[in-house]
């Protein structure tokens, strides 16, 4: 017997999921532990980083220093895309003779400007860089991050270049801004796996899936699933309703 349009209704459903309430359970559980056991599971990376400083050529004047650490700090952003760049991986490749692309090398490297985020100007309030790179073997990041950093610092270098013409009234040859080392990286450190995303994923997709099975298991089944629901078939029946 197929049950009327109105039926089952919201507190139907729920008599249906707290009838298999533990099965429910153990399928969260067990998809939250496997999304977590996978994670575990992928193979061990290194992570090596080196600071590097965003600086703007000036006098010693209390302005010029005022509005170089402006200039500095607005060239922050750039510096980051500029990090990742094809350019700077395809001289880091060529430096270490890796055996990998640019954009596969890309995709293990980090820029990220320390502290992050922006001042109420909407520009990045620190001109301290960060570089990273992760890789299978430690001493390999440290050397890939300490190349980027190179070629990041030696293309700001390139890309900053004045020269003042004969001309000029003032004369200045060199980068007007350049990155800076603070320090390079000397040692790796493992990454360790998240545990709390993997966990609330998983157990998540494994509460929606045991869910949906379960209620299309019943729905199919054709029956009369709760108590109530017969009452509700019977008070048709009785007024005549088919």
């Amino acid at each position: 017997m197929k049950a009327p349009v109105d039926v089952p209704r919201v507190r139907d459903y729920l008599t249906m999921l707290g009838r298999a309430w533990l099965l429910i359970l153990v399928a969260t559980v067990v998809s939250a532990a496997a999304a977590v056991g996978a994670t575990q599971l992928r193979k061990t990376t290194y992570s090596a980083s080196s600071l590097v400083f965003a600086a703007v050529a000036g006098d010693s004047s209390v302005f010029a220093t005022y509005a170089g650490g402006i200039a500095a700090n607005n060239r922050v952003p750039g510096y980051v895309l500029l990090a990742k760049s094809r350019l700077v991986m395809q001289r880091t490749i060529k430096e270490l003779d890796l055996k990998t692309t640019p954009e596969e090398l890309a995709s293990r490297v980090t820029a990220t400007w320390e502290p992050g985020g922006v001042n109420p100007w909407n520009r990045a309030n620190s001109a301290l860089l960060r570089i990273t790179v992760t890789d299978r073997d430690p001493n390999m990041a440290v050397k890939q991050v300490n190349s980027v950093a190179a070629n990041l610092m030696g293309l700001s270098r390139e890309l900053e270049w004045h020269e003042s013409k004969v001309t000029d009234e003032i004369q200045y040859k060199g980068a007007s801004a350049e990155l800076v080392p603070v320090y390079a990286a000397q040692s790796a450190h493992r990454v360790v796996p998240p545990i709390l995303t993997p966990l609330l994923i998983g157990g998540g997709v494994g509460l929606a899936v045991s869910t949906l099975l379960l209620l299309a298991v019943e729905i199919a089944r054709d029956t009369v699933a709760t108590r109530g629901q017969l009452k509700y078939i019977v008070s048709l029946a009785a007024q005549g309703n088919p």
